[in-house]
């Protein structure tokens, strides 16, 4: 079945999706990912600065880290979904894409970023200030 104003799920993204359409690069699954990516980020790169076992990370790769969000694109958004397809679960696949993105860092196996139930939360507050 075809995405049109009758397959549509709602009025939003059926008929009224010209007027919509500015609103997806807040609200769109694609938004969502690149919102989630730069919390856990953020975090991370806090707690750089707050753990002891975290400071010795190198700080020249704040930016690489930051990159993945402020450069993130459909191919990123690509590889969470097939990442996704492995964990059934979307919230773990944003954090292991960032994991794997740290693989040749001097990260402890052991840390863990935000909770599956802490990175949504924060994520929307995140699009709601941004838009």
């Amino acid at each position: 079945m075809l995405l049109n104003a009758l397959t549509a799920i709602s009025p939003i993204d059926g008929r009224y999706f010209q007027t919509t359409a500015p609103l997806a690069r807040y609200f769109s699954e694609f938004a969502l990912m690149q919102y989630r990516i730069r919390v856990e980020v953020e975090y991370f790169i806090t707690l750089c600065g707050v753990l002891p076992e975290l400071r010795h990370f190198p700080k020249e790769k704040f930016t690489t880290l930051r990159s993945m969000y402020t450069h993130f694109d459909e191919a990123s958004a690509e590889k969470i979904k097939t990442i996704e397809k492995t964990t059934g679960h979307d919230v773990k696949a944003v954090e292991y894409l960032i994991k794997r993105s740290l693989i040749n860092s001097d990260l402890p196996r052991s840390k863990s970023l935000f909770t599956s139930a802490l990175l949504p939360r924060m994520s929307t507050t995140l699009r709601h200030r941004c838009c």
